[in-house]
């Protein structure tokens, strides 16, 4: 998939701003943009709030790079992905939880699995979602396919912290591999997606999926026409 260095680095801000703003983190677009674009720490933000922005951007792009090249979706790659999110954050990066944890969303009444659960609920996870892309399924299946997966994914809960950051960017991943357009869900828009995840409504996030994908194909051809 053909994305332009402008639109890469658009998509880095709001993907990183939104992502880490869902997390119920305050930080600005203008700090988001001061970190990852300016690459300075912007003054009175917490060191760890830099850190979670810095490991956004070290985690998107291996994304990119095992995503783009088409690499299978692997135990490997997600332990990568916590690792570098979490990096400086927890000393369990990069690794499943060993404790009982829950999902910090309004309204959530959902157990999570258990750590004893978690490697083999993963482990199915892992088969279903992999034997889906190799389908080749049609892209209104594949945004059911999508909300699926990052349902389950977040009810397994598998990492100690985290999972929220990281089930966006397998959904990121995923896109990239299937060469689609990124799932942005952004800030303002919270309410909603939890309210779907933690219902488990799965055709209702496989069309709010739909609509930010298109949203998103449109803002891609923008940046390509640019560039042209």
């Amino acid at each position: 998939m053909n994305l332009p260095e402008s639109y890469i680095e658009d998509l880095l801000v709001r993907s990183t701003y939104h992502s880490v703003a869902l997390n119920e983190d305050v930080i600005s677009i203008q700090d988001t943009i001061a970190i990852l674009i300016k690459k300075h720490l912007p003054p009175l933000l917490s060191k760890d709030l830099y850190n979670q922005i810095e490991n956004h951007r070290h985690a998107l792009f291996f994304i990119f790079r095992k995503a783009l090249n088409n690499e299978t979706l692997s135990f490997p790659i997600l332990f990568e992905i916590h690792y570098l999110l979490m990096d400086k954050l927890t000393d369990n990066r990069g690794q499943f939880k060993v404790l009982e944890n829950k999902m910090k969303m309004k309204g959530n009444k959902f157990i999570t699995a258990s750590p004893k659960e978690t490697p083999i609920l993963m482990n199915q996870w892992l088969h279903d979602i992999n034997g889906q892309v190799a389908n080749n399924i049609k892209t209104d299946d594949w945004m059911t396919v999508i909300a699926m997966s990052h349902i389950t994914f977040l009810h397994i809960h598998p990492f100690q912290t985290g999972n929220e950051l990281v089930g966006r960017l397998i959904n990121l991943y995923l896109q990239l591999q299937q060469g689609l357009a990124p799932i942005i869900v952004e800030n303002h828009e919270k309410a909603r997606y939890e309210h779907l995840i933690i219902n488990q409504q799965i055709k209702e996030l496989a069309s709010f999926f739909k609509e930010k994908m298109t949203a998103e194909e449109h803002r891609l051809q923008h940046f390509r026409q640019k560039e042209s």
